[in-house]
């Protein structure tokens, strides 16, 4: 993974453990904050800023609430309310980092048209 410069060339993104993710987002915009270090940039903070479909997505570890789920947002910072209709097909990703794809529905609920798991790289698109 590289960071790309505005005047070209590029520097290597060194990922930690809250980093990880980034590795999954091929095809999305991704803002990251670190420090510069002689290996390479450190990423200590990130977010998706693009999700390839124009939007941020929504990004953060799949809870679950009740019947309900839920994502922290480490977009907004705020949790994020799946609707039912996709809650019996992510269930099965509870506790794993996911950038959901859709649009808000209600109060903080969003209805999810595409999703990628952020740790082994299944994803419905």
């Amino acid at each position: 993974m590289f960071l790309a410069g505005y005047q070209g060339g590029h520097t290597a993104l060194i990922l930690g453990e809250g980093a990880a993710p980034i590795h999954f987002l091929q095809g999305c915009t991704v803002e990251v904050v670190g420090v510069l270090t002689p290996a390479g940039f450190l990423v200590q903070d990130w977010r998706v800023t693009d999700a390839g479909d124009g939007s941020g997505g929504f990004v953060g570890v799949l809870r679950a609430w009740g019947a309900r789920l839920l994502v922290e947002d480490r977009n907004t910072g705020g949790n994020v309310m799946i609707d039912a209709d996709a809650v019996p097909e992510l269930r099965q990703f509870v506790g794993q980092p996911v950038l959901l794809v859709g649009s808000v529905v209600g109060r903080n609920t969003v209805s999810v048209v595409a999703y990628r798991v952020l740790a082994d790289g299944q994803s419905k698109d």
